[in-house]
């Protein structure tokens, strides 16, 4: 199943943004959590139309709980086009579905099943946006590349 675009994803003057590696906390409705989106991203191709980019997150719940679903994640390349998180059962450091209150790290896996693939290696990492459930497709942090990071230099995933 193709995944489509959002046709609004540009941080708002609300967002919290800062570069990859960065902290950010952020508040919602019942949480705060404390934020870390890390380098390096890794990647794993099953076919040249099947292409999964992982990146490592770390979370702390301050207060509250917070539903962690890979799908509130969203990558976007330098083109603009974006990719939602996905759960994925084969990766046993993923991210999976859950509500959490304490500490927690792991991958949020990207999977591209698009032909022509949206993460082809012609394509470069942007930024990562965190669209928390409620909070109506508005994104709560975005972390930036410094420079845009070519998909074909990406580590390959164990």
């Amino acid at each position: 199943m193709p995944l489509l675009p959002r046709v609004n994803s540009d941080a708002s003057d609300n967002t919290k943004v800062g570069p990859i590696g960065s902290m950010q906390t952020i508040s919602g409705e019942g949480y705060t959590i404390r934020v870390q989106v890390k380098d390096p991203a890794t990647i794993r191709r099953v076919s040249s139309s099947t292409v999964t980019v992982f990146v490592p997150v770390s979370i702390d719940v301050v207060d509250g709980k917070f539903d962690l679903n890979p799908t509130h994640w969203v990558l976007r390349t330098l083109s603009g086009q974006e990719v939602n998180g996905t759960t994925l059962s084969q990766t046993p450091t993923a991210i999976g579905k859950a509500t959490v209150t304490g500490h927690v790290e792991g991958l949020i896996p990207f999977i591209d099943y698009s032909s022509p693939s949206i993460l082809s290696d012609e394509a470069s990492l942007s930024l990562i946006q965190l669209v928390p459930a409620g909070s109506a497709g508005e994104p709560a942090g975005q972390w930036d590349w410094p420079q845009p990071t070519p998909i074909k230099t990406l580590p390959a995933q164990q």
